[in-house]
């Protein structure tokens, strides 16, 4: 295999630094890496992580210190935990291994101390053959769903003074304090009222648009009319 064939089948491959391992018998051996950068976590994103008993991205490991030399008897198989990023500890991602045994003998620290190693992983499928990144991020662009004029409407919606007063007492808020109620309420609010995870969805599936219309959409239009005047919410489309 040539190098540049090669180089497509890396899912990550970067410096990281062991952050800390444990073992127990509710979450089994697992270790937490430290990566450089919030970026470095985007190859983690589109990833499959541990849920309950669904397992998570499983990935071949090329071990090696932070100088590139090679690191013998090191684990050469993981599973996808988790990935993550706080404002405290930066970005880290979590890896389930074999057992923790082969990580006991390094330094590890929340803060950065910790033995650094440069790691490059593999992703497998389920036939044990590894993913092309290059066709996956071509097929994925491809297929990738974008915002149409049903998000956008509910984006808007979510930035109106109005609304947000009207969110305000929805969740039962002093009065006092509607002023407080922002965009980002809102759309929170909305989508847990709706059941989505994401706006767009009210562009792809007709039942949660439904659902923003009886839930959301129709009571927010008769309080206006009650609130400030039967002509006003008529700019929002209604009848």
């Amino acid at each position: 295999m040539q190098l540049d064939e090669a180089a497509r089948l890396v899912a990550f491959e970067g410096q990281v630094t062991l952050a800390k391992w444990a073992d127990s018998s509710s979450s089994g051996p697992k270790v937490t890496f430290s990566l450089l950068d919030r970026d470095a976590l985007a190859p983690f994103e589109k990833a499959t992580k541990r849920r309950g008993k669904r397992a998570g991205q499983r990935y071949l490991v090329i071990l090696a210190t932070s100088l590139g030399e090679p690191m013998p008897e090191a684990p050469d198989e993981c599973f996808l935990m988790g990935a993550q990023w706080t404002h405290t500890a930066g970005a880290s991602v979590t890896f389930t291994f074999e057992s923790v045994d082969y990580w006991r003998r390094f330094t590890s620290g929340d803060q950065g101390e910790g033995t650094k190693f440069h790691i490059t992983l593999v992703e497998i499928q389920s036939d044990e053959t590894p993913v092309d990144q290059v066709s996956q991020d071509v097929f994925e662009k491809a297929t990738k769903r974008k915002g149409g004029p049903r998000s956008k409407f509910v984006a808007q919606r979510n930035q109106a003074k109005d609304f947000q007063t009207y969110v305000g007492k929805r969740t039962e808020m002093p009065e006092d304090r509607w002023h407080l109620v922002g965009a980002d309420t809102c759309d929170r609010w909305v989508k847990q009222m709706c059941g989505v995870e994401s706006k767009i969805d009210f562009d792809y599936e007709l039942a949660a648009w439904e659902r923003y219309e009886k839930l959301i959409n129709r009571p927010f239009l008769t309080w206006c009319r009650s609130y400030f005047g039967e002509s006003y919410g008529l700019q929002w489309g209604g009848s």
